[in-house]
């Protein structure tokens, strides 16, 4: 059944190569040819559990079956690429209307968009998926069997919530989605993510502690890791978030659930920030002014809100404060604050020009540098704009 349906997958190619889509037909070849794949091995599985003739010799543990998925998987990107290739020499293709970038797509003078991500490969794709549900199957067997998978077009969910919750979960992480693409000005054919977006979502603390110790390991070199609401984290090309049991992040429901919706945001922004341009790290405010001014606009009821309100107060009153931010390598609750205060005048002054400040930064420029290129002033200059619009800003508020 399988290789019937993998023929199927194929044909589908020459059409939307026709259709100048070939990248996304290849994309949704190898999806679908996975979760067939899964289906296959699922229902395998559970007819060797009911046979009366099941012995040692027929017992694959779980480990055997994900080896095996790997090598399928393996197999089918080998034999997609085949196909590719040989449709290439045979299906010669018209020239687009429109210029083209290396990829086939629009060009950044026909879209306005400028490419900000390299093209993904077909064998990461996989590979990244093959490894994003090992961990979630280890994690449903051996840690809390609720954890099921809730797919959307850029994510995949590992969540061990109720399922009830699943469409306000899909729909939240898609917005986060579009707020980031919005606010980086990029174009909807643009891959953030190699494949799609693993998160691990919890609702049990214990839950959350055991998956970084026993499957993801990141507490060995991230000790941190275990006490935070969250956290982004990379291997090789697979960038992921894993949020905390949400149970204990408020006395209510809707308070856990307004704090879950800001730590994922916060994360999210980290793990795309990671993909952008380069995975070189950028100034710390930088990184975490953005991150929680992003929070701040996908949840307006969250404390990231307020967060950047007290944090200009304080610095106003204390104008070291910022000024020693600019090069610190960790961050108190209310330097976090004065982060988000300082990124959001950048955006507010020039949002294009934040971009390009970004930009230069995650292509190996000091913020020194990036700030002189994107904004035209120096760091006095830059403290001086940014007291003068945050005295502005607060003179309206109350205290």
């Amino acid at each position: 059944m399988v290789a019937r349906r993998f023929r199927w997958h194929v044909g589908n190619l020459p059409r939307c190569r026709r259709e100048g889509n070939e990248e996304v037909g290849l994309f949704l070849a190898i999806e679908l040819l996975i979760s067939d794949y899964q289906e296959h091995t699922d229902e395998s599985s559970k007819a060797k559990m009911n046979s009366k003739s099941q012995g040692p010799a027929f017992r694959l543990t779980g480990r055997g079956f994900g080896l095996l998925r790997g090598a399928f998987q393996a197999v089918a990107v080998l034999s997609l690429c085949a196909v590719l290739k040989s449709m290439a020499s045979a299906q010669p293709v018209a020239a687009p209307s429109t210029p083209t970038d290396a990829r086939g797509g629009r060009s950044a003078a026909a879209t306005g968009f400028t490419s900000k991500y390299r093209p993904p490969a077909p064998a990461d794709i996989l590979r990244n998926r093959a490894q994003a549900t090992d961990w979630a199957d280890q994690t449903r067997r051996t840690i809390v069997p609720t954890m099921h998978l809730v797919e959307t077009a850029h994510f995949l969910i590992f969540s061990a919530w109720n399922s009830a919750n699943d469409q306000a979960l899909a729909k939240v992480c898609e917005e986060m989605h579009a707020m980031l693409r919005r606010q980086f000005n990029i174009s909807p054919s643009e891959p953030i993510w190699i494949g799609k977006c693993p998160i691990y979502v919890f609702w049990d603390p214990s839950h959350f502690r055991r998956f970084t110790t026993e499957v993801d390991r990141v507490s060995l070199t991230k000790n941190s890791a275990m006490r935070s609401d969250g956290y982004n984290a990379s291997r090789g090309t697979l960038s992921y978030i894993v949020i905390n049991g949400v149970r204990e992040f408020g006395t209510t429901q809707q308070e856990a659930t307004t704090r879950f919706y800001e730590v994922l945001a916060h994360e999210g922004t980290h793990a795309f920030l990671n993909r952008f341009i380069s995975s070189r790290s950028m100034a710390l405010w930088v990184e975490e002014g953005l991150a929680d001014h992003l929070a701040a606009t996908l949840v307006p009821a969250s404390g990231s809100s307020r967060k950047h309100v007290e944090g200009a107060r304080y610095a106003l009153r204390r104008p070291s404060a910022a000024a020693r931010l600019l090069d610190k390598t960790e961050l108190t609750s209310m330097e976090y604050g004065i982060a988000q205060s300082l990124v959001r005048y950048l955006i507010q002054r020039d949002s294009r020009a934040f971009i390009r400040f970004v930009e230069i930064m995650k292509r190996g420029a000091s913020q020194d540098r990036a700030m002189a290129e994107a904004y035209g002033f120096n760091r006095e200059e830059f403290l001086d704009q940014w007291a003068m619009f945050s005295q502005r800003s607060l003179a309206g508020r109350s205290p």
